[in-house]
């Protein structure tokens, strides 16, 4: 099944995914290897057997992959042995997560995680770009003492990709419900403030990396396009609709109403649109 993410280590010698059928894979070489499975025995369901949204490599070289469901989880590359390191039946900040989307650890080996959602998860994920609540969050584990704290909530629709700046002072935050990326201060003097990165981007954006020259990858769904009506625009200002819809309409019949089509844009350091790649398919 179709790849969520990407990691490389090594330079480029060594690039992993994750699939949606939660393998851990080796694509670097001529015939794929899949170095761990994290498919839950005996499952019967996503929620059970798990969704894999995120793969990076950590500080120690270890392969660190996110479920949307079950957690966070260390995966060796070479041995694909496999520990987790956070359970969401541990409640932050009072609650569970819902939807486990992306993850980053900063240089002193914190990690920092969206959960998208407290009502919808990663398999009715249109209803949260459909709703507008503010009900997503940033939380953070400390994987060597395994403890938690709820970092930002109710102030974020939607928050998705997550990319520490190139000088580690600021968390870049996808946050898909209103098209845009905001910047979350990590100094001591300013943190948890947010601030726009960038704004109105042609898309809805999801994960988003840093390249090797300090510029921005962001990936975006839904494209806008300009001069074609968009029905995401103009549900924007009525709730009333946005409300209707939640309530009778069904996820394949909302994504019905947008054009396929693939969307890579750039960004550079102060979030302008330098680069992009399309998939008109």
């Amino acid at each position: 099944m179709g790849p969520t993410s990407f990691a490389f280590l090594n330079g480029k010698c060594s690039v992993y995914t994750v699939t949606a059928d939660r393998k851990v894979v080796d694509i670097a070489r001529c015939i794929p290897k899949v170095i761990a499975d994290l498919t839950t025995p005996r499952c019967t369901t996503i929620a059970t057997c798990g969704y894999l949204t995120s793969i990076r490599v950590g500080r120690d070289g270890q392969l660190l992959v996110l479920d949307a469901y079950r957690g966070l989880f260390q995966v060796n590359p070479i041995t694909g042995a496999v520990r987790q390191l956070y359970s969401s039946t541990n409640a932050i900040g009072g609650r569970v997560p819902r939807y486990l989307n992306d993850m980053v650890q900063t240089p002193d080996g914190i990690i920092f995680m969206s959960d998208s959602s407290d009502r919808y998860d990663v398999a009715n994920d249109m209803y949260i770009i459909m709703s507008g609540a503010p009900t997503g969050r940033i939380i953070a584990l400390n994987p060597v003492t395994a403890a938690t704290i709820e970092v930002l909530r109710d102030v974020l629709v939607y928050p998705n990709g997550l990319e520490l700046t190139a000088d580690g002072t600021g968390l870049l935050i996808s946050e898909t419900g209103r098209a845009r990326i905001v910047l979350m201060s990590l100094l001591a003097s300013t943190y948890k403030q947010i601030s726009i990165f960038a704004a109105n981007l042609p898309g809805l954006p999801g994960n988003i990396r840093r390249s090797a020259r300090g510029t921005f990858w962001v990936g975006l769904s839904l494209v806008r396009h300009s001069g074609i009506p968009n029905s995401m625009d103009m549900f924007s200002n009525n709730p009333a609709a946005r409300s209707r819809t939640v309530a009778t309409v069904d996820q394949n019949t909302i994504k019905s109403y947008f054009p396929r089509y693939g969307l890579l844009v750039e960004l550079d350091f102060i979030g302008r649109i330098i680069g992009s790649l399309h998939d008109p398919t």
